[in-house]
C-alpha cells in the first residue's frame, strides 16, 4: 500500500509496505501525479540510485535450471582483489540446501548470509551480504547474492558454490553499482521517496493545495513491475480557513474538508481521488465564497 504524507507545501513524502525504495533490485523508478483529477501528467523517472557514496556489487542467479544444476552447497568460496585468494566460507560436513519442494528459500539460506557476515565483521569488513529470492521468471526462482558497502580493499570478484558431488559454479560480480540520482531536481531518494515541487513545474517554489494523486512504477532487475497508487490532499493554507469558517456557522466546509481527509482511506486510484476531488469542488467554491483563496490555494479547474 501507498501513502503520501504533505509537509506543508515543501514537499510530499512517499512510503510502501510493498515497494522498498531502497532495493538494490530497482532498476527504475518513475512516478506520474495529478493535479485535483485533471488529464495533465507530472512524472520523472529514476534509473540511476543514489547509494550516499556506497558501493555495492551483486549477482542474480537463475535456479533450478541449467544456469544453476545445483541444490545443496557445501563450500561457499569468496575470490576478492585485497591478496585473499580464496576464502572459503563454509567447508564439508556442513551443508546448505538452497530450495525446498516448492521452490521457495529455505533457512539454510538465511544461516549462510549470516555465516558470511560474521566473517565480514571479523575481518573489520564495513560491508553486509545479503541474499534474496524472487519467482517468475519461466517460473523458475532467482536468487541475487549482494555486497554493500565495500570498504576499501574488499571488492568481491568471484563466487565459488560446489556441493558434494562434486558440481562446482562460480559467479563473477559486477562492477560497482549506481551513485547518482537522476531527477534529483524533482524527486528525492535516500531509502525514501520524496516529491518535490519542480516536478509540478520549474517555477513552482512550493506544492500548491489541492488533490494529489500520484502513482508509482517499479521496475525490477528480473522484469517484475509493480504500481502502487494513492491521493492526497495538500492542505498548508486550507486547514487554516477551515476554524474561520467553523466560527462563522459554516459546519459544511469543515464536513466537506474532512469527508476529502476520510476519502484517502478508499483502495483504489478512482475511488479514491475521484470522491476527494469532487468534495474539494465543493470547498473550493465554499471558500471562494468567503474569500479565502490566495495565490497558494488551487482551485478545482484544471490549467
Amino acid at each position: 500500500m501507498l501513502t503520501l504524507t504533505p509537509n506543508g507545501s515543501t514537499s510530499i513524502g512517499v512510503t510502501s509496505d510493498t515497494i522498498n525504495f531502497a532495493d538494490a533490485l530497482l532498476t527504475s523508478l518513475e512516478v506520474v501525479s495529478t493535479i485535483n483529477c485533471c488529464s495533465t501528467e507530472f512524472s520523472a523517472t529514476i534509473t540511476e540510485f543514489d547509494d550516499a557514496g556506497v558501493c555495492w556489487y551483486q549477482k542474480i542467479i537463475e535456479l533450478e535450471g541449467e544456469a544453476f544444476p545445483i541444490n545443496e552447497i557445501s563450500t561457499f568460496t569468496v575470490v576478492t582483489d585485497n591478496g585473499l585468494t580464496t576464502v572459503e566460507l563454509i567447508t564439508a560436513p556442513t551443508t546448505f540446501t538452497i530450495l525446498d519442494g516448492a521452490r521457495a528459500p529455505t533457512a539454510d539460506m538465511t544461516a549462510l548470509a549470516l555465516i558470511v557476515n560474521n566473517w565480514l565483521t571479523s575481518n573489520s569488513i564495513n560491508c553486509t551480504f545479503t541474499i534474496t529470492f524472487t519467482t517468475g521468471i519461466a517460473l523458475n526462482s532467482v536468487m541475487t547474492l549482494q555486497f554493500v558497502g565495500i570498504a576499501p580493499g574488499f571488492v568481491p570478484q568471484t563466487v565459488v558454490i560446489e556441493d558434494g558431488v562434486p558440481n562446482t559454479v562460480s559467479f563473477s560480480f559486477d562492477s560497482c553499482i549506481g551513485v547518482t540520482v537522476a531527477d534529483s531536481s524533482k524527486l528525492l531518494l535516500d531509502g525514501n521517496l520524496t516529491i518535490l515541487p519542480a516536478l509540478y513545474g520549474s517555477t513552482n517554489t512550493s506544492i500548491l493545495d489541492g488533490v494529489y494523486a500520484v502513482e508509482v512504477i517499479a521496475t525490477y532487475s528480473d522484469d517484475t513491475i509493480i504500481r502502487e497508487t494513492a491521493c492526497t490532499l495538500v492542505d498548508a493554507v486550507i486547514k487554516c480557513t477551515i476554524p474561520t469558517l467553523i466560527q462563522a456557522g459554516d459546519f459544511e466546509s469543515h464536513i466537506l474538508y474532512d469527508g476529502i481527509l476520510q476519502s484517502n482511506a478508499c483502495i483504489t486510484w478512482d475511488c479514491d481521488c475521484s470522491t476527494a476531488c469532487g468534495l474539494y469542488k465543493l470547498l473550493a467554491d465554499k471558500l471562494t465564497e468567503n474569500l479565502l483563496l490566495d495565490a497558494n490555494t488551487i482551485t478545482c479547474g484544471c490549467s
